[in-house]
């Protein structure tokens, strides 16, 4: 959450009107034995919670952590706007992913964090599928509520300036690439899997970035007989996954869910080709601009990936539609579209210049 918070606060670094007041309620709990982290980030952040709504003289609360969704009752009495990302836990909990669900007291949490949003004096969702996500679950939509997709920060913005082909890598180089955590919604199985259907028609490599591979995910690449031809890059720099976009011959993201899914934009904005399905919410993120296939059908994907290789104005044309519509996640929206708002909240007899928003920032 630290990323959306950052970029809350650089959308009016430059406002003398809207003062950011940036409030982490949560302690460090790494220290502690890891049975007890859950328990105890959540004590906090409740704790925590209750003497910002007592003491705190803001005029706006911004909760950006939609888990943490609890807090809008806790600030119930306060001006409060609550961002939510996705709804992952909640319907990992209904068995929607088919994978095992959280734990007693992790449920316990789960179902605090989605009664409270209600509470919440205007919601934003990162996307429609979100928003109907929460319909879904019975979250009370009175209409005070906005779909603002989040922007690119700075340096995963357009550069149509900078031909590929200048981008500073050998052609014989070739590869594919994927970014995501080990979580089960971001499939790092099935890229590996989609990798494999195309490996013997191709010479590229597969560059996996994020945190370390887990065992699994290191078997899986050596059952299939490719586990020579994947490299794994762990926790890169934001300089260096800007370089593997502009790099890349084409972005590979089987994601199974996602509320908003920053990869295939950020890959559009640096002219590489996107592969992608359509979970949660990515069809509409990526609109016409990628070539898209339903969850877990890894066969359609693979002929999607094989299709954008083997044909240069299919990738062409992947290209400029994908650098068009990344010029949609500018700052300046995301600006317009947050102070329209926090007016509609506070009321116009507030004035601006006075006035303040506190983001609460989740540094676990």
């Amino acid at each position: 959450m630290r990323r959306y918070a950052d970029l809350v606060e650089a959308a009016f670094s430059d406002d003398n009107g809207v003062q950011i007041q940036r409030v982490c309620v949560a302690r460090n709990v790494r220290i502690l034995p890891s049975k007890l982290r859950t328990l105890a980030h959540h004590a906090s952040v409740i704790r925590n919670g209750r003497r910002l709504a007592k003491w705190h003289t803001g005029d706006l609360f911004h909760v950006i952590d939609g888990s943490h969704g609890y807090l809008a009752k806790i600030l119930r009495h306060r001006q409060t706007v609550m961002t939510v990302h996705d709804v992952i836990p909640k319907l990992q909990c209904l068995g929607r992913f088919g994978v095992p669900k959280p734990g007693r007291l992790s449920r316990r949490i789960i179902d605090s964090a989605v009664d409270g949003l209600g509470y919440a004096k205007h919601l934003i969702f990162d996307s429609r599928s979100t928003r109907q996500d929460c319909n879904d679950l019975g979250v009370p939509l009175r209409g005070n509520d906005s779909i603002v997709f989040p922007p690119l920060e700075r340096q995963f913005s357009v550069d149509e300036a900078v031909p590929r082909t200048e981008m500073g890598r050998p052609s014989t180089e070739s590869y594919l690439f994927h970014i995501g955590n080990n979580g089960f919604y971001k499939n790092r199985e099935g890229v590996i899997n989609v990798f494999s259907k195309v490996a013997a028609s191709i010479p590229h490599r597969l560059v996996m970035a994020g945190p370390p591979p887990t065992a699994a995910h290191q078997q899986l690449a050596r059952r299939l007989g490719i586990d020579d031809r994947i490299d794994f890059e762990c926790d890169p720099s934001d300089a260096r996954v800007r370089e593997l976009y502009r790099g890349a011959d084409a972005l590979v993201f089987p994601s199974i869910y996602e509320g908003f899914g920053w990869p295939p934009i950020e890959a559009m904005a640096m002219g590489c080709p996107v592969v992608c399905t359509d979970g949660g919410s990515l069809a509409e993120v990526v609109g016409e601009a990628a070539m898209a296939s339903a969850v877990g059908d890894d066969t359609t994907m693979a002929a999607n990936l094989l299709q954008v290789l083997s044909d240069r104005s299919v990738a062409d044309r992947l290209i400029s539609a994908g650098l068009g519509h990344a010029k949609g996640f500018g700052m300046i929206a995301f600006r317009s579209k947050l102070e329209r708002i926090y007016r509609s909240v506070v009321g116009d007899g507030i004035g601006m210049e006075t006035s303040a928003s506190i983001h609460y920032d989740h540094r676990p």
